[in-house]
């Protein structure tokens, strides 16, 4: 698998249309999006809700997967984030696996998107999609012997304060 493969994104899409989101992230190289959201209905204005979010994807030519509906969410922490990444790698074993053998086989970068404008707030994560994908880079470096990489795409919508 080439470097440029060797690729996890993360992306939060507060604050961004749809169609601007999903443009956003074909340029940036991403193929499927993974959707780490537990509750999708809650998604401002109904953007990103569902069935929009995943034809929006679509028009744009990428692939959605999203585990609100199954077993396996893998959503929201409600403990600290400590916590949370300990239940990933108990837990979830199982799903966290299958998303790490998706993007080996594929060999095409994803992005783990949720609601967080920032994944971090003074250095801190601040976003449960920060700990998926670190536990998913985690176990693609397991299986490959190679160093995986993370990168947070920063949203480019500017917003009050910033």
């Amino acid at each position: 698998m080439d470097k440029e493969a060797r690729i996890v994104y993360t992306a939060g899409y507060r604050g961004i249309k749809a169609p601007d989101f999903a443009i956003w992230l074909k340029e940036e190289g991403v193929w499927k999006v993974i959707d780490v959201r537990r509750y999708r209905c809650r998604a401002p204005k109904g953007l990103y809700y569902g069935g929009s979010i995943i034809a929006t994807l679509e028009q744009a030519g990428m692939k959605y997967l999203g585990f609100a509906d199954k077993e396996s969410c893998l959503g929201n922490y409600q403990d600290t984030l400590d916590e949370y990444q300990d239940y990933l790698f108990t837990k979830h074993y199982d799903t966290i696996d299958y998303l790490a053998e998706m993007i080996m086989e594929q060999g095409k970068p994803v992005c783990f998107i949720c609601a967080e404008k920032q994944p971090y707030e003074k250095g801190v994560a601040k976003c449960h999609r920060v700990f998926v994908a670190d536990a998913v880079a985690k176990r693609l470096e397991a299986m490959t012997g190679e160093d995986w990489i993370i990168e947070h795409l920063i949203n480019p919508v500017k917003q009050e304060g910033e």
